[in-house]
């Protein structure tokens, strides 16, 4: 772990054992703040788009969005810290879990067409979900690299990793592919021997 990695977890650590002595919900949320305000500066959360910056702020704006949830009556703020977290979310399945806290919110304040917006992004966010882990378990099945491959790029995509393979599906995704690429290479050393003695006369 980097060292501004670090920093960053330590911050959280931090305003997480501060909350906890706190009785007033706008005292922890000034708390919560303060970990969203440091990752704003003096560059401690860069790199941009590192997993631990991500998941702090991910957890981070979750904790504020359920505390207005619970306390704010302005049901919009609560949304608003939601949809914070949403760009952060490590991987599909955290993002259903935020849209289903928003979809709760919107029919709680009787708005329907946003309740229902919200529930077909739901449904969407989870065929996505069933579909990455189809192709997972394809692959997993697959004994040719090349088809093996084609499913776990597939995944790859609908999963919406980045290069350093945030989530844990996506780490799941990129040590399978990185298996795969093993045997090919593995493969065509095999190949690219030349017969020995016995191959010849069998």
């Amino acid at each position: 772990m980097t060292e501004n990695g670090a920093n960053i977890f330590t911050a959280y650590r931090k305003a997480a054992e501060a909350v906890e002595k706190l009785d007033l919900w706008q005292d922890k949320m000034k708390v919560w703040q303060m970990v969203v305000d440091f990752c704003r500066s003096s560059g401690e959360c860069l790199p941009a788009n590192s997993p631990a910056r991500d998941t702090v702020l991910f957890w981070t704006y979750n904790h504020m969005g359920n505390l207005s949830a619970e306390n704010d009556p302005d049901i919009f703020r609560a949304v608003e810290y939601y949809r914070n977290a949403l760009p952060f979310s490590p991987r599909q399945y955290d993002r259903v879990t935020v849209y289903r806290k928003i979809a709760r919110l919107y029919k709680q304040a009787g708005e329907i067409r946003s309740w229902l917006d919200t529930v077909r992004l739901i449904v969407d966010k989870e065929e996505d979900i069933a579909e990455i882990t189809d192709c997972i378990e394809q692959a997993r099945r697959s004994t040719d690299a090349a088809v093996k491959k084609s499913f776990l790029k597939k995944a790859w995509a609908k999963a919406e990793c980045s290069s350093y393979g945030n989530g844990r599906d996506c780490q799941q995704i990129s040590e399978l592919l990185d298996d795969t690429a093993r045997d090919v290479r593995a493969a065509k050393r095999k190949q690219d021997q030349p017969p020995t003695e016995f191959d010849r006369r069998f």
